[in-house]
């Protein structure tokens, strides 16, 4: 080799070493880590409207949550209120507001997807770790948030009523907690002998009446073979007055005969107020977090608060509420027994709380804008900040780390693990049913409530009661329209529409 081609290899290596340097380089700037100008202001120039119910001072601990959001991503907002009433339509009341992002009670889902308001959730986002989708209880996932077939709504809240007992009297009657309603109402029957003069104490308050009677109801209804529950998914045609409702009514009118007579005011507030002060030997309450705050968005009145800790010498049990032994089957018009012995237990939730959705259908900035708002207002930080006690209850596997987050200070760490514990599992099973997921629920609550009255006060038979509930809602159905009740039952409980 000459001294020319030496010098022209060594030039050509140092050439291909800085060629690679520089490649090198060029890749590394292209990482997060390296540049510090990369993903910063996603969304500037972006205007996220955000819409949040009046009346609970929601825009006070809201606003400093956006204000970091809108600087973290360089967004802006708007923040609106808007009234709600029982009488009125929340899509009127969202009328020249524009949201992009809506908080609304759970239970009012329905009208917002009636009125197509509510936008499916994008894949990405729910494949987000960010969002923490797999994170939320399995029944919600599958029976809360979906609306016609797509996740679309994320509940803040998916409260559940549980049982509370006098673990301390059972065990000294050799007793177990129940785990079917014919062992419940056994306990009932018998409470005068193991309850130390107790009673048991059940919400029956009209305000909260149709929601304890269906929470009775759905183990007896709720057949894991089949979708109809509250109405048929194929005619709409009401299914209030099917055997399994009849059985659940005539059974809670002989449990109501033996409890005091003032579970007839009492809601889940005031029945919790009596176990844990210890007038109560077994009670159908819920948790409504720390401090004991009042159950908002939801049909529950407070009880009145007693600062007197009684509870010292009173050891607490927490479970699921029973099951049923069998489960009506309407294709055969009889009971099933359960086939391996147990019980079908199926769980009644969306009677209370707040949801997030989002209003922006079309793949752009700003629907990428709200779906990132949302999912920070969600979860942690953000979401013990913007969703106050009372408005918040668990949905998550990672919030039963922090039992006294959810739970009054009366109960002790054993009762408050025991209540994450009968929580998580309502909501991690496949039988969860939501209140009334359909349009017009306010008037068919009402006349749900109605015949219960009449029943549980004696005034007449539980199978008359429910024949005039049926036909009540048949008229509701006819005033609405079949197909639409149909339709929007359909979709919110997870199908697709028959009728688009």
């Amino acid at each position: 080799m000459n001294r020319h081609q030496w010098i022209l290899d060594r030039v050509l290596g140092v050439c291909t070493v800085l060629i690679a340097v520089i490649l090198f380089a060029s890749g590394c700037n292209d990482s997060d880590d390296s540049d510090p100008t990369a993903n910063v202001n996603p969304f500037a120039n972006v205007e996220i409207n955000v819409a949040l119910p009046a009346g609970y001072d929601l825009p006070e601990p809201w606003g400093p949550a956006l204000d970091e959001w809108a600087a973290r991503t360089g967004a802006s907002y708007q923040l609106s209120e808007y009234e709600l009433s029982p009488g009125k339509s929340i899509v009127s009341a969202l009328n020249n507001l524009s949201p992009n992002v809506i908080v609304f009670p759970t239970n009012r889902a329905a009208e917002l997807d009636n009125a197509d308001l509510l936008a499916p959730m994008p894949k990405d986002i729910r494949k987000s770790e960010d969002l923490g989708w797999l994170d939320i209880y399995n029944g919600i996932r599958e029976h809360v948030t979906n609306i016609d077939r797509k996740p679309t709504i994320v509940p803040a809240g998916s409260p559940v009523l549980v049982l509370y007992f006098r673990r301390d009297l059972l065990e000294a009657a050799d007793l177990e907690p129940p785990t079917t309603w014919t062992e419940y109402q056994k306990l009932v029957d018998t409470v005068e002998e193991w309850g130390g003069g107790l009673p048991v104490v059940e919400p029956w308050g009209e305000d909260f009446r149709a929601t304890m009677f269906l929470a009775r109801s759905v183990s007896l209804v709720k057949h894991p073979a089949f979708f109809s529950t509250l109405f048929d998914i194929d005619s709409g045609e009401p299914l209030i007055a099917t055997a399994g409702f009849e059985k659940a009514l005539a059974d809670s009118v002989e449990t109501v005969k033996k409890l005091p007579k003032e579970v007839l005011e009492y809601s889940p507030s005031h029945c919790r107020q009596e176990i844990v002060m210890g007038r109560a030997a077994m009670a159908i309450a819920l948790e409504s977090g720390a401090g004991n705050p009042r159950m908002l968005f939801g049909p529950m009145s407070e009880a009145t608060s007693e600062t007197e800790a009684e509870t010292k010498t009173v050891r607490l049990g927490i479970s699921p509420l029973p099951g049923s032994q069998s489960v009506f089957n309407r294709t055969v018009s009889d009971f099933e027994e359960v086939r391996d012995k147990s019980a079908n237990r199926a769980t009644l939730t969306a009677f209370a709380g707040l949801s997030m959705g989002v209003t922006v259908v079309e793949e752009s900035p700003k629907r990428a804008a709200a779906w990132n708002l949302l999912t920070s207002m969600v979860t942690e930080p953000d979401f013990s900040t913007v969703f106050k006690a009372g408005m918040r209850q668990l949905t998550r596997s990672s919030q039963g780390d922090l039992p006294d987050f959810w739970v009054g200070e009366e109960l002790s760490p054993e009762a408050a693990t025991q209540f994450i514990t009968a929580t998580e599992g309502s909501l991690r099973a496949t039988q969860v049913v939501k209140e009334l997921p359909v349009i017009g629920a306010s008037k068919f609550r009402t006349a749900l409530t109605t015949g219960i009255t009449s029943a549980i006060t004696g005034a007449e038979p539980p199978k008359d009661a429910l024949s005039k509930v049926q036909a009540s809602w048949q008229a509701i159905c006819q005033e609405i329209g079949p197909e639409q009740i149909r339709d929007s039952y359909r979709r919110n409980i997870g199908l697709s529409a028959l009728q688009e």
